[in-house]
């Protein structure tokens, strides 16, 4: 039975400090009158500022107990008669078995004329009936044999006895075993079948058989009663409440991340694979609380590692540090605007407290090293003294300030937070959430040119609801393509989106009624929230403007714009949470016409559409 919650610090410790709390950077420490500090004690009570509702550290102290002691295994039936000394000397087997069972015992059996083998035996004192049947058990087992018990007995080989229409019975360590070779079905409480089999596996006679029952966790056991005994004996010390034995501790963290103690603590206890301890130790950061999660097979060691922990969990610095954040997926710039936006609403929520230091502290501006210094009043604000620059484990220690202040790193793709602990834990929770994987969206469009015959006259969303293709077109959509965007093609040329094959089979029947010319058939592959642009043509020169002096014999100037021709496309994906894809589309065909008279001037025809469609993925 697990022991109450201990919500104090470790047993037997004499902790000089009561209680401690973070205030503007700095940690306050009270101490006990008539005490003097020592910082290697295990603090009891600490509150932890993080805000995140785990204020102590919560402890579950388990037994320690991971066997139990079994009784012996009761014994059967007793049968009647008075001992018997045997002796054989090289006597045929089946000679044996009719002394003992039918002579002796006045057992009826049968004898399987399989069963062949001699025996050689001879013992100093009477033996009693119990022990003469368990006598001929061990000399059939070893001839190959096996003893089924029954009325009457069978005396069969060892491969045929489970195949005896043996009804299995349940057993445990309170359950006599009769003699004879039986059948049980054994059940597990705590320890899966699968480990106990590997446990099992040493104690079993090669002649047993030992089955394993993975949904219903249990074990099949067939052997002779003492090899059936055996086994269950040793279930019963194995099979007990794992976890009642285990104990935990859970414990918050306020200055160092649950990674970096994690890594610390493995160091000191030698945790790992080849350590001392390997196993009887586990650690789990438990990001969502700031805190580490400790289970040990030992509940003794839950007290030295909180005392570990209390002595790690520090910062170098009584302020902010300067941390590096890498992003993996994200742009550093796109995400520092983000995160900038929020923490500058929650800074300026705080009012002109945020200017203010705390005292005997003195104000410190970090700039970069090409930017100007600037002053207010003549002052010169002091540079940062060599000694504030130093690397710890968490990052470069600057002055207190409340404000957290971020800079993105383009080059490197990385983040600059100037932050407290608590804070920076907070960032980077922001950042795990923002710093995803974009999705990619794979859009396959077909970009085709159909002349208008006088079937068509009307539009080809007219020509497909009354023609012979009617029977191509699904109710409501054409081929996956909104309706309105085919309904309002009454020009020459018309776009097509949609998957390939529907695609294919459209204008495979268009070109058996007119002339079907196919621009561009692209494959974009585009982020999510992205743009794709698919731009097939020339640039074409264009006079926008002439200007001549009026003094004589002046040249006329022109400009020239050049104008993007030709297939052009324009593609942004959005995909929600149900799989649907949102997408806008911008598509545009254009061709020049020249002019004889002006070559700077032709005429640019053009046939362009602009839609927001909704398709599904796939």
């Amino acid at each position: 039975m697990r022991q109450p919650q201990d919500w104090g610090g470790a047993e037997g410790t004499d902790d000089p400090l009561a209680s401690y709390s973070v205030l503007a950077g700095r940690k306050i420490e009270s101490a006990q009158p008539g005490q003097s500090e020592n910082p290697d004690k295990v603090e009891k009570g600490r509150l932890n500022e993080t805000g995140n509702g785990l204020e102590k550290p919560l402890k579950f102290r388990g037994s320690d107990q991971y066997v139990k002691a079994v009784p012996p295994l009761a014994g059967g039936q007793a049968l009647q008669g008075d001992g018997i000394v045997l002796n054989f000397e090289n006597a045929d087997l089946r000679e044996v078995v009719r002394t003992i069972l039918g002579d002796f015992l006045k057992i009826s059996y049968i004898y399987d004329p399989k069963v062949q083998g001699s025996v050689s035996l001879q013992t100093t004192r009477q033996l009693t009936p119990e022990a003469v049947l368990a006598t001929l058990e061990t000399l059939l087992r070893m001839n190959g044999a096996a003893l089924v018990a029954g009325d009457p007995y069978r005396v069969v080989t060892a491969a045929d006895a489970p195949k005896t229409q043996l009804v299995p019975q349940l057993g445990n360590s309170a359950t006599p075993l009769p003699p004879g070779f039986r059948v049980i079905v054994a059940p597990l409480q705590y320890v899966s079948a699968t480990q106990m089999e590997k446990l099992l596996e040493p104690f079993a006679a090669p002649q047993s058989l030992l089955r394993v029952d993975v949904e219903r966790n249990l074990l099949v056991l067939a052997g002779t009663s003492a090899e059936l005994g055996t086994l269950i004996d040793t279930i019963g010390v194995f099979d007990v409440d794992w976890l009642a034995g285990q104990s935990i501790g859970l414990f918050p963290l306020s200055q160092v991340t649950p990674e970096d103690m994690m890594k610390e603590l493995d160091a000191i206890f030698g945790t790992d694979a080849q350590g001392p301890l390997a196993g009887l130790i586990r650690f789990q950061p438990i990001n969502r609380l700031n805190a580490l999660l400790v289970v040990s097979a030992q509940s003794a060691y839950l007290d030295k590692i909180e005392q570990w922990i209390t002595r790690l969990d520090r910062s170098s610095s009584a302020g902010q540090n300067l941390y590096v954040f890498y992003l993996q997926n994200g742009k550093a710039k796109d995400i520092a605007d983000i995160l900038t936006q929020i923490f500058a609403e929650r800074d300026r929520g705080r009012g002109s407290d945020s200017g203010k230091v705390a005292p005997g502290r003195r104000a410190v501006e970090l700039q970069s090293a090409n930017a100007p210094q600037t002053s207010t009043g003549g002052a010169t604000p002091p540079s940062v003294p060599p000694a504030a620059a130093g690397r710890t484990s968490e990052g470069l220690a600057y002055s207190e300030s409340a404000n957290i202040k971020i800079i993105a790193d383009e080059v490197n793709n990385s983040l600059l937070i100037l932050a407290s602990p608590p804070d920076y834990r907070m960032v980077v929770a922001a950042i795990n959430k923002l710093d995803i994987v974009p999705l990619q969206v794979l859009i396959e469009a077909t970009i085709a040119e159909v002349k208008l015959t006088d079937d068509m006259r009307f539009g080809l969303q007219w020509f497909f609801k009354s023609g012979n293709l009617q029977g191509i077109l699904r109710s409501g959509t054409v081929t996956g393509i909104s309706a309105d965007v085919l309904s309002s093609t009454i020009t020459s040329g018309f776009s097509l989106i949609g998957e390939g094959s529907d695609a294919k089979a459209i204008l495979d029947a268009l070109d058996g009624e007119t002339a079907v010319n196919i621009v561009s058939s692209p494959h974009l592959m585009v982020l999510d929230n992205q743009t794709a642009t698919l731009q097939v043509g020339d640039e074409v020169p264009l006079i926008t403007r002439q200007q001549q002096s009026t003094a004589t014999d002046a040249n006329l100037v022109n400009t020239v714009e050049y104008r993007d021709t030709g297939v052009i496309m324009k593609v942004t994906p959005r995909v929600n949470a149900s799989g649907s894809i949102i997408m806008e589309v911008e598509q545009e065909v254009s061709t020049v016409v020249p002019n004889p008279e002006e070559p700077l001037s032709p005429t640019i025809s053009q046939r362009k559409f602009k839609s927001s469609v909704v398709v599904q993925s796939g």
